[in-house]
């Protein structure tokens, strides 16, 4: 298994499909797609999401790669270039255009289902924002939002451990440590708040 494969198959990007694959919820022998577990359920059949679900999977996978390989000659192209941490802007923003033009790919791919469907009557109601939040939360754990508190945290040490933490490379690795610790604590935060605000209201769990 290259590396491309590993990452596919990592942690971040098996939740991303799963996450996907979520859109469709069982209804008898069929499935209700609802774009980002919010929109107003569309009836599919499991041909079609299997098809979906398959696609999705298969263009993320394409996406990688390219993504790899497009890194890969980057820094085969800059490595005679950026030779100091003063020089390293432009790497870093040849790396976020190489990011944005993923994201917006993978983003291409996530809305396919709700493209096709466009005009396919609804068979109920959009989700109001509590219901969505209240799912939201319910499917996020707090082992998950622990992982990347500890890559922020081995980020902070990695930057502490090698030098001046505020210069060059080093601060780079304090800035995402900085911004995952500070995010992962944000959504600890939401989702103890709303759960203690949902038990004192008595709130349920949308149903499918």
């Amino acid at each position: 298994m290259g590396l491309a494969d590993r990452i596919f198959d990592n942690q971040h990007f098996a939740k991303s499909r799963q996450m996907f694959a979520d859109q469709f919820e069982p209804d008898g022998g069929n499935f209700k797609y609802r774009t980002s577990l919010k929109a107003a359920p569309l009836h599919v059949s499991a041909a079609e999401r299997d098809r979906f679900v398959e696609a999705f999977n298969r263009h993320v996978r394409h996406a990688i790669w390219a993504l790899f390989a497009a890194i890969m000659i980057l820094v085969g192209l800059l490595a005679s270039f950026v030779t100091e941490p003063s020089d390293s802007l432009t790497y870093m923003g040849s790396t976020a255009i190489l990011a944005a033009a993923f994201m917006g790919y993978f983003l291409w791919a996530w809305y396919a289902p709700a493209r096709e469907l466009r005009g396919r009557p609804p068979i109920g109601e959009p989700r109001s924002h509590a219901e969505v939040k209240r799912l939201t939360f319910a499917r996020m754990t707090y082992g998950k939002i622990f992982v990347p508190t500890a890559v922020g945290a081995a980020l902070l040490l990695a930057a502490f451990s090698k030098g001046d933490p505020f210069s060059g490379w080093n601060l780079v690795r304090l800035a995402v440590a900085l911004v995952l610790i500070l995010g992962a604590a944000i959504q600890a935060y939401r989702k103890w708040r709303f759960e203690s605000q949902d038990g004192r209201d008595g709130g349920q769990l949308p149903q499918p």
